[in-house]
């Protein structure tokens, strides 16, 4: 009931009538097969705790005022989902862009972040090693990761809110 309750004070300040109007265009469509209402439900069901309830309704706010698309959102509501507080934490409150492979796994799997496809080339060795067998070696830039469209969104839309309340 917390859960709910904390979803339902932070979408307040959008007016009835676009809440409705905006919910009523998901529910019209023939994309999405589940209502937005029941959607809910199991989103809210979902989050751990209040917290992470409070947090997915921000991001419905945004939805809501037509800044983020539905679609949007449930990615977001699903990396809400998943992610450790702690590191959700960390992530909204940097200011880079790009990791390494190394730092990014988690962010990854997350959706926070896409890895970036770098240029490889392969090219002989210039001075054989005792090990005939390897004549080719592999140059080329690092592979990195940079922030994806749905790591900008919750960034976006979460600092100010994390930022104030904690």
């Amino acid at each position: 009931m917390k859960k709910v309750l904390s979803f339902l004070s932070n979408i307040e300040e959008v007016p009835a009538e676009q809440r409705e109007s905006t919910i009523d265009k998901i529910d019209q469509s023939k994309t999405f097969r589940i209502k937005v209402g029941e959607k809910l439900l199991y989103i809210i069901d979902r989050c751990e705790d209040h917290v992470k309830a409070q947090l997915t309704a921000i991001m419905f706010k945004h939805f809501l005022k037509g800044e983020l698309s539905y679609t949007d959102f449930l990615r977001a509501a699903k990396t809400l989902e998943q992610i450790p507080f702690d590191d959700l934490e960390w992530f909204v409150n940097a200011d880079w862009n790009e990791l390494s492979i190394e730092e990014s796994a988690e962010f990854i799997v997350w959706g926070l972040f896409d890895m970036q496809p770098r240029r490889m080339e392969v090219e002989p060795i210039s001075k054989p090693t005792w090990d005939e067998s390897t004549k080719y070696e592999l140059k080329g830039e690092a592979i990195n990761a940079t922030i994806s469209h749905n790591g900008r969104n919750i960034r976006k839309y979460l600092k100010n809110e994390m930022q104030q309340s904690g």
